[in-house]
């Protein structure tokens, strides 16, 4: 598979279409696969203005991946707000309005994050999906993020003993987590 991802700041700044489509010619003749990773706001926010900014950024960002032809958008979900039930409620919400916008040729990506004090922990990441569609959204897994999140080494700095953690076991225990996500 030869894999290529447009990165955040494309997608969050004013460029032409053209530059897009243009994107989209040139990934076609290199790549199997084309992704766009979503700027770094956060999908949940306490502020109804924020909320609906971030919202509109996240869908003219899908509207510009379409554009450049990628089949997968990930993205990040940031962090808690609420702190309660309503961050799962309003992070579906906003995942199914992005699986809408992106359409039946590109699927929505939610990384695993490095921290549990973020969205997208493995359970999330599944009831997400019962809310948006199995079939629209999926578990991304960084491997450095599943690390310090099943380790705990981003809460404790202590990556030299994060590292002796990291067996086969560990590892397959991460593939177990992401395939039941």
């Amino acid at each position: 598979m030869k894999l290529t991802e447009m990165p955040p700041h494309d997608l969050s700044r004013r460029k032409p279409d053209e530059y897009f489509e243009g994107y989209r010619q040139l990934a076609r003749e290199a790549f199997t696969t084309v992704t766009a990773h979503g700027p770094y706001y956060n999908v949940v926010s306490t502020s109804k203005a924020v909320q609906e900014t971030t919202t509109r950024a996240f869908l003219i960002a899908v509207q510009r991946a379409k554009l450049a032809g990628a089949q997968i958008f990930n993205l990040h979900l940031g962090w808690r707000a609420y702190m309660d039930r309503r961050d799962i409620e309003v992070a579906g919400e906003v995942l199914k309005k992005l699986a809408e916008e992106a359409g039946p040729d590109m699927v929505i990506s939610v990384e695993v994050p490095y921290t549990r004090r973020m969205h997208g922990l493995w359970d999330e990441i599944r009831e997400l999906r019962s809310i948006v569609g199995e079939d629209r959204l999926i578990a991304s897994v960084q491997l450095e993020n599943a690390w310090m999140l099943e380790t705990g080494a981003s809460e404790t700095g202590d990556f030299e003993g994060a590292n002796s953690q990291a067996t086969t076991d560990f590892w397959k225990d991460v593939l177990r987590r992401t395939m039941g996500a």
